[in-house]
């Protein structure tokens, strides 16, 4: 199946559980819409707003005020004031505050979050900024590969450990994280190695990543992780204070951000 193709389904699903009574409750909600925009928006246009701002709220690690105040003024190609905006923003955000109910997914529902998650971090895209921001120079395309293999298994691990950190039924924790790895490693376009050694080789970097994280440090055990994966890019560690301290921004970012988004969803 295609990533445009997951993804689709991944949306489908999760707009199931932000609509459970599904296009009417859609369609109430979205004439509301466009009340508070005074009449400037269509039924469609109220809608696209109403589905885009309740995905983007839901899912985002970045659920500032003003980012989602600006994704509705381009939503809606600035037609609205601001008084007019912040009133849709209200009222789109306010029953994730209201309503603290966890949102029922299958193990494979949840994974194509997790895995969606995955694809954000590391496309092509992603992987430049990254470089860009961690002062890694991107020459060939050995440079590129060395970054995002690194990337990867840094980011597989995050999900890994985020969830062995929040799940409290270990048995389903493990069979949703064995249908992630089995779903990742049938999306690689190029299968070097079986499943099994290419297990081995994860499972490896997973227990180098978890020692590093059990060494005591002065200032905190992620500086050990850095330091790491410092050495895994340059071939030896570079003193490099920017390098150490955005790898750790990065970290921690993502794994809060990760374990929200777990904590969003009860699996099945």
């Amino acid at each position: 199946m295609k990533r445009d193709v997951k993804l689709e389904k991944f949306f489908n699903e999760l707009n199931k559980k932000l609509f459970p009574a599904g296009v009417k409750q859609q369609s109430k909600e979205a004439q509301e819409i466009t009340k508070l925009a005074n009449n400037k928006l269509n039924s469609d246009e109220s809608l696209n707003v109403l589905l885009g701002t309740s995905a983007l709220f839901s899912i985002s690690e970045d659920k500032s005020e003003d980012r989602i105040i600006e994704y509705i003024h381009k939503k809606t190609n600035r037609k609205l004031n601001n008084e007019e905006v912040n009133a849709i923003f209200n009222f789109i955000t306010s029953k994730f505050f209201i309503d603290n109910k966890k949102l029922k997914v299958s193990k494979e529902q949840f994974v194509e979050g997790l895995n969606f998650w995955l694809s954000k971090c590391l496309n092509n895209d992603a992987i430049e900024e990254s470089a860009k921001g961690l002062g890694f120079e991107i020459r060939n395309d050995e440079d590129f590969n060395k970054i995002s293999n690194e990337l990867f298994f840094l980011n597989m691990w995050i999900v890994v450990r985020a969830c062995e950190n929040e799940f409290e039924d270990e048995n389903k924790r493990n069979k949703c994280l064995d249908i992630l790895h089995r779903t990742v490693y049938k999306s690689l376009e190029e299968k070097e190695r079986n499943f099994s050694d290419w297990m081995q080789i994860l499972r490896v970097k997973y227990i180098q990543y978890n020692k590093a994280m059990e060494t005591e440090h002065s200032a905190t055990p992620l500086w050990v992780l850095a330091k790491l994966i410092n050495k895994n890019l340059f071939g030896e560690f570079k003193k490099d204070i920017n390098f150490q301290t955005t790898i750790i921004a990065q970290i921690t970012s993502s794994m809060k951000h990760l374990k929200g988004l777990i904590k969003k969803f009860d699996v099945e």
